[in-house]
C-alpha cells in the first residue's frame, strides 16, 4: 500500500474517531450513476469522443458546528472515463477515483418537505487504477504503483 493511500485511510479513520464526541453527528450514504467524458486533443484538433457510464458510491459524515452550520466530509468512489474513435479504431479509457470533498454546509431552509443548503469547500481526488482498451486489447493503468 502506498504512502498516499495510507494517508487517506488514516484521515478517513480519524474523521470518525475525532468527531464522535460531537452531539450533532450523522452518517449518510451516497450513490448513483456517473456519465463521464474526457477531452482529448491531438495536434490542435479535437477528437470525436463519447461519454461512458460508470457508478459512484460512498459515505458522508455530517458534523454539527453550532446552529445551522455543519462540516461534511465525504468519501466517494467514482468511475470516470471516455470512449473515442481514432483512425476507425475504438479506444476506451476507464479510471477509478477516490474523491474526498470536505464541505462547509449551511442549512438555509430545513423543512419536512423541502431543504435548501449552501455547500462549499475543497475536494481532494486520488486516481486509484484503471484500464485502457485499444484494438481489442486491455491494458491496466496503475497510479503510484511499482
Amino acid at each position: 500500500m502506498t504512502s498516499v493511500r495510507k494517508f487517506y485511510l488514516t484521515l478517513f479513520a480519524c474523521s470518525f474517531l475525532t468527531f464522535s464526541a460531537v452531539a450533532q453527528l450523522s452518517l449518510g450514504l451516497r450513490g448513483g450513476i456517473n456519465v463521464a467524458e474526457y477531452s482529448f486533443k491531438d495536434n490542435g484538433t479535437n477528437l470525436d469522443q463519447e461519454s461512458i457510464t460508470g457508478f459512484t458510491f460512498g459515505g458522508l459524515l455530517e458534523i454539527g458546528l453550532g446552529g445551522n452550520i455543519f462540516l461534511q466530509p465525504e468519501f466517494i468512489y467514482t468511475q470516470k472515463g471516455s470512449q473515442l474513435e481514432v483512425l476507425n479504431e475504438e479506444n476506451k479509457f476507464n479510471v477509478n477515483y477516490l474523491d474526498i470533498p470536505v464541505l462547509l454546509k449551511i442549512k438555509i431552509i430545513n423543512a419536512d418537505l423541502f431543504n435548501l443548503n449552501l455547500l462549499g469547500g475543497p475536494s481532494f481526488g486520488l486516481a486509484l487504477n484503471g484500464e485502457e482498451s485499444r484494438a481489442g486489447q486491455t491494458v491496466d493503468i496503475n497510479f503510484g504503483g511499482e
